[in-house]
């Protein structure tokens, strides 16, 4: 598989789409969360505060083991590459919380945006439902085809 470079939140990263039963698995799994998350959206529209509340309903029924599975899974192949620092492999948890000290609401739109990109069915099907809640596209950076906004954890979007 290629690597996909894209821009989040002023960090470049790339990642390494999943293949086999590992997509697969990953597949179900995002479906699964995402389809929560839909159901504890509300009708009358959605902002960065309601994503963030439906966010935590989705991984409310989480056990601790299951949650870190799903969030090492989808960032594991996940590389930061922002010039002028150290490239951090996110191939754990531990790189995980690191990375994202201090701005917790940064991984979960890393975890978006990884699903995004590797074309997980809820995405696909209902773009609408994507962390941003309306389909916005930005700018598109080198070897992609667009960027999404991502809600950030002030509730404001990116």
């Amino acid at each position: 598989m290629n690597p996909v470079s894209f821009e989040l939140d002023n960090e470049k990263y790339q990642l390494i789409p999943h293949t086999g039963f590992e997509a697969i698995n990953l597949y179900r799994k995002v479906n699964g969360a995402v389809g929560n998350m839909v159901n504890a959206l509300p009708k009358g529209g959605v902002d960065g505060a309601s994503s963030f509340a439906a966010i935590a309903a989705a991984f409310e029924g989480y056990g601790d083991d299951e949650f870190r599975l799903l969030v090492e899974t989808t960032l594991k192949n996940v590389t930061v590459v922002t010039p002028g620092k150290k490239n951090v492999s996110l191939s754990d948890m531990d790189a995980i919380a690191d990375h994202f000290d201090g701005r917790l609401g940064g991984m979960y739109s890393l975890l978006f945006e990884v699903w995004d990109r590797e074309k997980m069915l809820p995405f696909e099907l209902a773009p609408e439902t994507g962390p941003n809640g309306n389909g916005t596209t930005g700018t598109p950076t080198s070897g992609d085809s667009q960027t999404k906004t991502t809600p950030t954890a002030n509730g404001s979007e990116k």
